[in-house]
């Protein structure tokens, strides 16, 4: 009778958990999926930002027309509610679970471990790469905070807008203040660019040699 008890205990903490054998249910894949969705969609919208903190910044330097300078300025300032909403959402995500996740789904959707790999490490760019352009447009409109704009605080946002599309590492030929900035950045806001260009390694090699790693 004991050991009936503690089988069917085994059978009802399996079910509860709706995990034995590591399986994942239909709401929890469809979570994650809607996770890596939000990853990506946070990923170009804060490329478009970006863009426009930059063109912002150009009418506010350029124009003398009163209006639109104020009109540039509120669209730059319009971004901080963003920024602070994907940190919000980002923070919630766990990048361990999403690479159970991916391993899972060679089970569940029947790919190769190789192609799941390649599709965490992408999404992990992405994460990262966000939470890094959230943090340059945090540094970009910082320069407003004092109600001018100065010379080189223009230069230093292009500089920024720039770096937000590239990973500079020790070894690449790229200006000296570039560098300079991606560790003065990553030493500020507690980013790692070493990361994302390890990542971007990986994805090269991967699609040159379409295998394993």
């Amino acid at each position: 009778m004991n050991k009936i008890f503690g089988l069917g205990l085994v059978l009802v903490l399996c079910g509860s958990l709706t995990a034995c054998g590591n399986k994942m249910n239909v709401e929890k894949i469809d979570e994650y999926k809607k996770q890596e969705d939000d990853i990506t969609s946070y990923y170009n919208k804060t490329h478009d930002m970006i863009e426009d903190v930059k063109e912002n910044t150009n009418v506010i330097w350029e124009s003398d027309d009163k209006d639109e300078q104020e009109e540039a300025y509120i669209k730059i300032s319009d971004n901080t509610e963003v920024i602070n909403e994907y940190s919000r959402e980002l923070k919630k995500i766990s990048l361990d679970k999403l690479q159970d996740f991916h391993n899972y789904m060679v089970e569940y959707k029947g790919t190769t471990q190789s192609e799941e790999d390649y599709n965490f490490i992408k999404i992990n760019y992405n994460y990262l790469m966000t939470k890094r352009r959230l943090a340059y447009l945090d540094k970009m409109i910082s320069y407003y905070d004092d109600g001018s704009l100065r010379a080189d605080e223009c230069i230093m946002i292009d500089d920024i807008a720039t770096l937000s599309n590239v990973v500079v590492s020790e070894e690449g030929r790229v200006e000296k203040n570039l560098k300079d900035l991606q560790f003065e950045l990553d030493e500020e806001y507690g980013l790692d660019s070493e990361s994302l260009y390890e990542l971007e390694r990986k994805m090269y090699r991967f699609k040159e040699n379409d295998e394993e790693y």
